[in-house]
């Protein structure tokens, strides 16, 4: 199924003109003292904490403790774990995604739990992935957060979040069942190779494939690595074996082509899916929601699938 929403407003062409009028590059800080205030600049374009959380340490399999945010804590029934958008090396990106995570959780009123796992290359791959792992099993087995039902666990996240949760989800020795993935504009692809809606994200002026290869030597990945599918979805041999999906992207998100991929991918190989698109909207829209954000708002869209399962049919 693919649902398309209706067109938003200009709000997406004037956050662009706003970042062009006072000479802003988002992503562009390099001393220190400008990446602070790049980061706080992220804080105020992503909005208020719109929920107050709980926040808490998880320790994992070398010892080290991983902050987790907990919104609804008592709530009942499914429990979202969530996985923040930061390009895998930008801890500033952090706070924005707590905006995120407490909007989804708001709308929602599920349980929203917010992983900060560790990021490369201070912590080389799989390390995050090792940690989403953690987290996620000592919830399970060893009630991390008290509530967590074992057969009620959503996977999700945004961007490189949403990466994590595919492989995560691809990985039968895991040692947690998934009830159901939610993944928001998601890069599946680490070789930037799908070029099949190049035209329409050339419109995205923030998150450019340019970009994204400049966060890929970051990571010091050979270019083997980039094309196994441990470290590039996309590539794996089979995808029957996951769970329900749902894919939200933006229109003209500037890596459209890789949850496009996923949804045909999916529906081919018979797993339940669907595709939500947003129109007019760019891969940034969810986090700098504060200036750019509309009725489509992608973290009220993603609360709407956790809601509701006919979403995913």
């Amino acid at each position: 199924m693919e649902v398309i929403l209706k067109k938003l407003s200009k709000a997406e062409q004037e956050f662009k003109n706003y970042l062009h009028k006072n000479s802003i590059v988002p992503f562009s800080a390099i001393t220190d003292v400008e990446l602070e205030e790049e980061a706080q600049l992220f804080q105020e374009w992503a909005g208020e904490v719109v929920i107050p959380f709980e926040e808490l340490r998880i320790k994992v399999r070398d010892g080290f403790k991983i902050r987790v945010r907990v919104f609804n804590p008592n709530a009942s029934g499914d429990t979202f774990f969530y996985l923040p958008g930061n390009g895998y090396c930008i801890a500033r990106l952090f706070e924005p995604n707590t905006a995120i995570a407490a909007r989804i959780a708001k709308a929602s009123q599920k349980r929203v739990v917010l992983i900060d796992f560790r990021l490369m290359p201070a912590y080389p791959w799989p390390t995050l992935i090792r940690d989403v792992q953690d987290v996620i099993s000592a919830c399970v087995h060893d009630h991390a957060i008290s509530g967590v039902n074992p057969s009620e666990i959503i996977l999700g996240g945004y961007s490189g979040g949403a990466h994590a949760s595919v492989i995560l989800a691809l990985d039968q020795q895991r040692g947690f069942k998934i009830k159901k993935l939610v993944l928001l504009s998601g890069w599946y692809d680490l070789t930037l190779s799908q070029t099949a809606f190049v035209e329409d994200e050339a419109l995205d002026y923030i998150c450019k494939r340019e970009s994204l290869r400049h966060l890929v030597d970051a990571w010091k990945l050979t270019n083997a690595n980039l094309q196994h599918p441990s470290y590039s979805p996309l590539f794996s041999s089979s995808f029957k074996l996951l769970p329900k999906t749902a894919i939200i992207v933006g229109e003209f998100d500037g890596i459209r082509g890789d949850s496009e991929a996923l949804y045909a991918r999916l529906r081919d190989e018979g797993v339940s899916a669907t595709k939500i698109i947003l129109p007019g909207q760019t891969h940034n829209n969810i986090e700098f929601y504060q200036v750019c954000g509309d009725e489509n708002d992608a973290a009220l869209v993603c609360a709407d699938v956790l809601r509701d399962d006919s979403h995913v049919c």
